[in-house]
């Protein structure tokens, strides 16, 4: 349709398009919660979703849910991944934090320790399934069969150096697994652009990347990047499924898009017994 040939064709006025698309919808949202609660809208903190459930609540549709005790499940976590007697009741006084009002944001970082309640916290996300904590990462999205060689090379050029570029920035430290669509690449092609890819200190891309698989991908991407778990690290994976269920749970709150409190994590304890 339209817009994908807009996407196609001119990724730049696709993505404004988009945007104004994003930020129109944000505007008739909070249009329609002016309206509805009669301009008592943060007492809704601008959400129109919490407006609709409050209400529903209100009115007896929905009875209101007690704040879950995940008390148990945590525990268990603890002893599962065998996490020391005296730290099990800190990792659990941090998750009552969080359902009692407390919020957390959120940054990348792989120094320090292992910390017990983000690998409580990755557990739990790997064994609900919720923000697909272990999906890989899309890249070179902009890649055409109607594309020259020499196009298609500068493209894939492109889409290793932003993998080399968030290595280097210790968004993640290195590939697990590196997926070239065979469509477009041999092995040849593909690992004589890869061998041009130096960090500065001159070591090799390739050296971070533990397995290169050659398969043929659908759709217009020219390689699927998988990135390792970091165990008890607030880690690239662990921050994208993050970002994932927020846009899920309140696409329209920007500001929440990089922390976990009550709302979030409510969701995913839900998520996890569902799964259980």
């Amino acid at each position: 349709h339209l817009l994908g040939l807009v996407k196609k064709f001119s990724p730049d006025v696709y993505n404004k398009l988009e945007q104004i698309i994003i930020d129109s919808s944000h505007q008739v949202k909070m249009d329609i919660l002016e309206r509805v609660s009669k301009g008592s809208a943060e007492k809704y903190n601008n959400n129109l979703r919490e407006f609709v459930i409050q209400r529903m609540v209100e009115i007896g549709v929905f009875k209101k849910k007690e704040t879950p005790r995940i008390d148990e499940a945590i525990t268990f976590l603890t002893k599962t991944l065998k996490i020391p007697a005296d730290l099990q009741k800190k990792v659990i006084k941090r998750f009552n934090n969080i359902l009692e009002g407390e919020a957390v944001d959120i940054a990348i970082s792989y120094e320090g320790k292992p910390d017990p309640f983000w690998a409580v916290f990755q557990e739990m996300l790997i064994r609900s399934g919720y923000g697909n904590i272990r999906s890989g990462m899309a890249m070179g999205e902009n890649i055409s069969p109607e594309d020259s060689m020499e196009e298609k090379n500068k493209k894939v050029k492109e889409a290793l150096e932003n993998i080399r570029d968030q290595i280097e920035s210790e968004m993640y430290l290195e590939v697990k697994l590196l997926r070239v669509n065979s469509v477009y690449f041999t092995e040849k092609e593909f690992d004589g652009i890869l061998q041009q890819l130096k960090f500065y200190d001159e070591t090799n891309l390739k050296d971070r990347i533990a397995s290169i698989q050659y398969i043929e991908i659908k759709g217009n991407r020219s390689m699927e990047v998988y990135i390792p778990l970091k165990r008890g690290y607030i880690d690239w994976n662990t921050s994208q499924a993050i970002w994932r269920i927020n846009q899920e749970l309140r696409p329209e709150d920007y500001l929440k898009q990089w922390s976990i409190d009550k709302i979030f994590l409510e969701a995913l304890y839900e998520a996890y017994l569902a799964a259980a």
